[in-house]
């Protein structure tokens, strides 16, 4: 019995760590958005400090030009035995975000920050939270390699140091998955607790 618990117990252990881990953008989200007493509201704001501060934004305005999206891709060999030829991988586009619609074909309009994805840019995304545009900060989903890809194809049609990167989606459904890991994570837990009284129990006895 204390060995089939101390085997279930290091298993449960695995699970809750990998459970916590996996929720852990989630919750960064979460707690960002009710600790941070002066968020994000425009995009105007997206840049600079805050931009890297930021975890998830829920803006008032934004407005992303789908049309103007441009892609860019890697070759990719495959395996020497398969005799393929390469073939387009690795996917990235990005599109410029104004604060309005009404910067759309203004040549004049500012370009206030990029959205950037791994697969095609949904229409214009918006949130009930502001009203407005929404998504989460490029930073905290992508790898450093993936986000200077993204800004070489930006500098390609926008010459700028740094420019504010953001992934266009409703956080909270894109993050659905991760809020069940924290529910996972918080029964394996629990089940742990159990584990433990079940395996001091015999020690009591004694």
């Amino acid at each position: 019995r204390v060995n089939f618990c101390l085997g279930a117990l290091v298993v449960a252990v695995i699970a809750c760590v990998a459970c916590f881990v996996a929720a852990s953008l989630w919750v960064s989200v979460a707690w960002d958005q009710a600790s941070n007493l002066h968020p994000v509201t425009s995009i105007a704001e997206f840049s600079g400090v805050q931009q890297q501060r930021a975890w998830a934004i829920f803006l008032s305005d934004g407005y992303v030009d789908v049309k103007a999206m441009v892609s860019k891709h890697m070759m990719c060999t495959p395996p020497k035995k398969q005799h393929k030829p390469a073939h387009p991988c690795n996917f990235i586009f990005v599109a410029p975000i104004f604060k309005h619609a009404k910067g759309v074909d203004n040549r004049t309009a500012h370009i206030y920050a990029w959205a950037v994805s791994q697969s095609p840019i949904a229409a214009d995304i918006r949130c009930r939270e502001g009203g407005g545009l929404c998504g989460i900060a490029a930073q905290r989903l992508y790898g450093s390699g993936l986000l200077d890809r993204f800004r070489t194809l930006i500098h390609a049609s926008q010459s700028s140091p740094d420019p504010p990167m953001v992934f266009v989606s409703d956080p909270w459904m894109f993050l659905a998955s991760n809020f069940n890991c924290l529910v996972c994570g918080m029964c394996i837990g629990s089940a742990i607790v159990l584990l433990l009284l079940l395996l001091a129990a015999p020690c009591e006895a004694v």
